[in-house]
C-alpha cells in the first residue's frame, strides 16, 4: 500500500497543453500523476483545446500521458511550486502505424497485502471454468469440494469484490459456471484490509472479471470439452461495447458438466469392521447470464447496474455399498445396500446498482453499491436399500424428502477515500440481511404419504442481521518506513426458528477486526513487512438447519442451530528480495473452530455428522516462494510451506489432541515455443507430505497437469489443451479416532481429466496495434 499525496495540505498546480505534431489540440487524452508510494493518482482529461491542470502535494512525480490505453508521454516533475508545462507535442502516427506500447503483465505479481495471478496470462486455465483456475493458483488448495489457502484453513470468496454467500456446495456449483476466459485475475489475500468484509478465516479470493477497453467493442465465442469418468462440453459467448460515456459488458455460458465422485469410509467398531463405498455420478446442466451496463454522468459521477444469473438443473444418482466384517477375519457378515436419486434446480440473482463520485483531481473520491441477492432451490431425494444381517432375511427400507430453500440477502455498502499531504484515510460502512428458509417434507414409504413429524419434518428459517463501519489510514513515516492501520466493528444479530420444535435460538453479537501493516523499505531493492489481521468465520445456513437427512438407517446428517463463529489471529512476517525471493514466517491461531463431526455409537453401531465447534488450532510455519524469468521463453513460481500444527479438541468423544508438521511444494511453469509467441506450453506440479487437518491425520497426495496453447489468426483464436491430475493422484486419505473408534475416509472428485477448446474474439478499437513493452503498465491500471 502507498501513501496518497492530495490537495489538503499544500499543494500545487500541474498544467499543460497536449498537441499532435501538426499542432492541433489532442482532446480526451488521460493525464495522471504517480510515484513510488502512491496507491490513488491525481488524475484527469484534456479538454476540446488539448489543456489540462492536475493538484497534487509537494514532492517528486511522473508525469504520464496516455491514449486508449497507451502510454504516449512520461516525465519526472519536482513539486515545489506551479508547474506550467507549456505545450506536449505526442506523435499521433502511432495509431496509424500500428504500434501499441503494451506491457507484458506477470503471471504472478506480489503486493503487500496480496497475491495476484492474473488468470488471462495462463496456459493451464484457459477453457476451463472458474475452479480449474483456483486449482492452479499458487498458495490455493481445493480439496473435498473446500477452497483453502494453504498451511491456513478456509478463506471467503468475492467475485469483483462482492462477497458470495453460499454453502460449500452451492459456492462450488457456482464457480463452475463461470468461465476461466472470463477471469482477469484471481486475488489471493491473506490479510484483507479493514474496507473488506471480516469473513474468511484465513482472508479472502477476488475474482476479477474482465473489463471493457475504452472507445472499442469486442465479442468472444468459444467452446469446450472435458473428460474424465465421463464427457462434458461447454459454450460460451461474450459481447462487450465501450464508447463515449456507455460501457456494456454481456456473457453467458452453458453447458453440461458430468463427473463422477467416489466416497469410501471405514469404521472400526471393537468387534466389527463397516467398509462403506459410495460412488456419486452427479450431471449438472447450466447456463450462466451476465450484464452489466455502466454510464458516465458528467466527469467526476458515473453509475452503473450489474445482473448475474444462474440457472443448474442437478441429478446426482449414488449406490452406496456397506460391508460388514468381523475383525479377526475377511468373512462379510452382513451388507447394507442404499440407492438415492438426487433431483435439484437451484438458480442464483444478483443485481448491484454501484455509483463512484470523483471530488476533484487529488483522488477524493465516494462509491456507494446497493445489492439484492437470491438464490432459490427446489431439491427432491429418493432413496432405498436393504440391509442384511447374521440370522435375518434382509430388511427393507425408503424415504422421499422434499427440500426447499430461498435465500435473500439486501446491502448497502459506502466507502470514501480522503487523500491529505500526510496520509491517505478511507472509511465506510454496509448493513445487509439474510433471510433463509428452508421447507422439508419427508415420507418414510412413498410421495403419497407425508409424515409431518418433528423428527423428520422441519420448518426453518434464519435470519442475520449485520452492521459494520471501518477506518483505515495509509502514511509514509520516512523513506524507509509506511504503515498502514484500520479497525472494523461489525454488530450481528440472528434469529434462527424451527417451527415443528417450536425452537428460537437468538445470538446477537459486536466484535472488532484490526489490521496493521508495517513495511521497511530496505537499501538494496528488497523490504521488510509485518503485518497481523483478526477474522471470522461465520455458519452458513445449510449448518445451522437441525434437520436429519438419512442415508440408511444407521447413517445420518444434521444441523447445528447452535453453531458459533470461529475466529483467527494471523501474523506474518515477509522479507522480499527484488520480487524474487519473498520469505515468511506465520503465525495462526484459530478458536472455537468448526466443522462436520464423526458421532459414532458403538452400542447401535451407527454414525451421524453434525457441526460443531469441536477444535482450537495453533499453526506456525514458514512460506519459501521464487519467482525464475531470467529468459523470455520460460518463468516459474516455485513455493514451499511448512508449519507445524497443534489441535486440541472441544469435545469429549474425539481426541484430546492432534500434532504434525505439514509441508507443501508447488511449481508454475509457462513456456514459449517459437519466437512469434504463439505456441505456449505449461507444466504444473503440487505434493503434499503427509500431517494433520485439524482432529485428522492425513496422507500425502499430489497432482501433475500439463497444457499447450496455440494462438492463431492472428492471435485471435486459441486452441487450448490441458491434461489434469495425470496420474490421479488427488486421493486424500483422513484418518481420525471418535468415541475410540478407527475411521477412515478417501474422497475421490473425477480430478483426473482431458480439455479441449477452443475460442475465436474479434471486434473493432479505434487503435490498430503492434507489440513494444513499457515499464509502468501497473500506474496504468490505475486509471
Amino acid at each position: 500500500m502507498f501513501c496518497c499525496h492530495g490537495s489538503y495540505g499544500q499543494s500545487f498546480r500541474v498544467q499543460g497543453q497536449v498537441v499532435n505534431a501538426q499542432s492541433q489540440p489532442v482532446e480526451f487524452m488521460d493525464v495522471y500523476l504517480h510515484n513510488d508510494w502512491q496507491s490513488t493518482m491525481p488524475h484527469t482529461y484534456t479538454d476540446s483545446l488539448g489543456y489540462f491542470t492536475l493538484e497534487a502535494a509537494k514532492g517528486s512525480y511522473v508525469l504520464g500521458l496516455a491514449e486508449f490505453g497507451v502510454q504516449k508521454y512520461s516525465r519526472d516533475i519536482q513539486l515545489t511550486q506551479d508547474v506550467d508545462m507549456g505545450k506536449i507535442t505526442i506523435d499521433q502516427t502511432v495509431l496509424l502505424d500500428s504500434i501499441l506500447i503494451q506491457a507484458k503483465k506477470k503471471l504472478i505479481e506480489r503486493k503487500v497485502d496480496r497475491l495476484v495471478f492474473n488468470v488471462e496470462n495462463s496456459v493451464s486455465a484457459s477453457g476451463g471454468d472458474a475452479l480449474d483456475a483456483l486449482r492452479i493458483t499458487p498458495s490455493v488448495r481445493i480439496q473435498n469440494d473446500k477452497v483453502t489457502m494453504i498451511g491456513k484453513s478456509a478463506m471467503a470468496i468475492m467475485i469483483d469484490d462482492k462477497m458470495i454467500e453460499l454453502s460449500e456446495d452451492d459456492l462450488i456449483n457456482y464457480l463452475r459456471t463461470i468461465p476461466a476466459d472470463n477471469i482477469k485475475s484471481i486475488e489471493v489475500i491473506g490479510t484483507p484490509p479493514a474496507k473488506y468484509a471480516s469473513q474468511g478465516n484465513s482472508g479472502l479470493i477476488n475474482i476479477q472479471l474482465k473489463k471493457t477497453k475504452r472507445d472499442s467493442w469486442n465479442a468472444l465465442m468459444g467452446s469446450s470439452y472435458l473428460q474424465n469418468t465421463h464427457t462434458s462440453i461447454s459454450i460460451l459467448g461474450g459481447f462487450n461495447y465501450n464508447k463515449n460515456k456507455w460501457s456494456l459488458q454481456s456473457s453467458v455460458n452453458s453447458g453440461k458438466l458430468r463427473k463422477r465422485m467416489l466416497d469410501m469410509s471405514s469404521f472400526s467398531y471393537p468387534t466389527e469392521m463397516w467398509n462403506k463405498k459410495a460412488p456419486r455420478d452427479i450431471d449438472n446442466e447450466y447456463l450462466n447470464i451476465r450484464m452489466a451496463i455502466d454510464y458516465a454522468i458528467n466527469t467526476r459521477w458515473s453509475s452503473g447496474i450489474q445482473y448475474m444469473g444462474v440457472i443448474d438443473n442437478i441429478r446426482i444418482n449414488q449406490r452406496s455399498l456397506t460391508n460388514i466384517e468381523y475383525m479377526d477375519s475377511d468373512i462379510v457378515q452382513g451388507q447394507i445396500q442404499s440407492d438415492s436419486d438426487w433431483k435439484s434446480k437451484p438458480s442464483i440473482n444478483s443485481l448491484n446498482w454501484h455509483n463512484l463520485y470523483q471530488f476533484d483531481a487529488s483522488g477524493t473520491k465516494m462509491s456507494i453499491d446497493l445489492d439484492y441477492f437470491n438464490y432459490e432451490s427446489n431439491e427432491l431425494r429418493v432413496y432405498k436399500g436393504k440391509e442384511t444381517m447374521p440370522f435375518t432375511c434382509g430388511t427393507k427400507f425408503s424415504g422421499f424428502n422434499t427440500n426447499t430453500i430461498g435465500i435473500k440477502n439486501y446491502s448497502l455498502k459506502f466507502d470514501i477515500e480522503l487523500p491529505f499531504s500526510w496520509t491517505h484515510l478511507s472509511f465506510g460502512g454496509k448493513i445487509y440481511q439474510t433471510a433463509t428458509d428452508n421447507q422439508i417434507k419427508l415420507s418414510n414409504e412413498n410421495k403419497e404419504t407425508l409424515i409431518y413429524d418433528s423428527l423428520e419434518t422441519n420448518f426453518f428459517s434464519l435470519i442475520e442481521n449485520n452492521q459494520a463501519l471501518y477506518f483505515s489510514g495509509n502514511t509514509k513515516l520516512n523513506d524507509q518506513w509506511q504503515l498502514q492501520a484500520g479497525l472494523r466493528m461489525e454488530v450481528t444479530q440472528t434469529i434462527g426458528k424451527s417451527r415443528e420444535s417450536n425452537h428460537l435460538n437468538r445470538d446477537q453479537y459486536v466484535r472488532f477486526f484490526p489490521t496493521v501493516y508495517l513495511i521497511y523499505k530496505l537499501k538494496e531493492s528488497g523490504a521488510l513487512s509485518l503485518n497481523y489481521s483478526k477474522r471470522i468465520n461465520r455458519p452458513n445456513y445449510e449448518e445451522l438447519n437441525p434437520f436429519k437427512i438419512f442415508s440408511n438407517p444407521y447413517s445420518y446428517g444434521e444441523g447445528n442451530p447452535f453453531l458459533n463463529p470461529s475466529y483467527s489471529d494471523n501474523i506474518e512476517l515477509s522479507y522480499s528480495q527484488n520480487q524474487s525471493w519473498i520469505h515468511t514466517f506465520y503465525v495462526t491461531k484459530t478458536t472455537n473452530g468448526f466443522g462436520q463431526l464423526k458421532i459414532i455409537d458403538v452400542a447401535s453401531t451407527s454414525e451421524h455428522y453434525r457441526p460443531m465447534n469441536y477444535y482450537d488450532l495453533f499453526s506456525v510455519g514458514i512460506s519459501e516462494s521464487y519467482s525464475f524469468n531470467k529468459w523470455n521463453w520460460w518463468n516459474s513460481i516455485l513455493t514451499l510451506d511448512s508449519n507445524y500444527s497443534k489441535a486440541k479438541s472441544l469435545v469429549d468423544n474425539a481426541e484430546e489432541s492432534k500434532t504434525g508438521f505439514n509441508t507443501t511444494f508447488s511449481t508454475v511453469n509457462n513456456f514459449v515455443l517459437n519466437k512469434s509467441n504463439t505456441i505456449l506450453f505449461s507444466l504444473n506440479y503440487w505434493f503434499s507430505f503427509p500431517g494433520i487437518s485439524d482432529l485428522y491425520s492425513i496422507s500425502s497426495s499430489s497432482s501433475l497437469s500439463v497444457g499447450i496453447k496455440f494462438l492463431l489468426l492472428d492471435k485471435n483464436m486459441t486452441i487450448s489443451i490441458q491434461g489434469n491430475d495425470i496420474f490421479s493422484g488427488e486421493r486424500v486419505l483422513a484418518t481420525g479416532y471418535f468415541n475410540q473408534v478407527k475411521t477412515t475416509n478417501r474422497n475421490y472428485e473425477d480430478s483426473r481429466s482431458f480439455r479441449f477448446s477452443l475460442n475465436y474474439k474479434f471486434g473493432n478499437s479505434l487503435l490498430k496495434t503492434t507489440k513494444r513493452d513499457f515499464g509502468n503498465e501497473a500506474e496504468q491500471n490505475r486509471i
